[in-house]
């Protein structure tokens, strides 16, 4: 894991700048904790925000385009996947 993936580690969500948040969600991508694929419903996810960190959050389905919402007091944590 490299440096700036370690300084995130235990930070909460609403302390995170604009940018802090615009870094992290870039290439990030939803899984279902049930299935531990896409979800394919509105619900609870798991936020993989890079092959080291990872955050809890809820994924809404919408008719244009789907959502995902990250609560401030969310603690971001290491990704602990199949692969990791």
């Amino acid at each position: 894991m490299n440096e700036i993936n370690k300084k995130f580690i235990g930070k909460f969500w609403g302390t995170l700048t604009e940018k802090e948040e615009g870094m992290l969600l870039k290439n990030s991508i939803c899984i279902d904790p049930k299935t531990g694929t896409t979800p394919t419903k509105t619900g609870t996810c798991i936020v993989k925000l890079n092959d080291d960190l990872s955050i809890a959050g809820h994924y809404q389905m919408g008719v244009a385009e789907d959502t995902v919402e990250i609560d401030d007091d969310e603690k971001i944590s290491q990704f602990k996947g199949k692969n990791s």
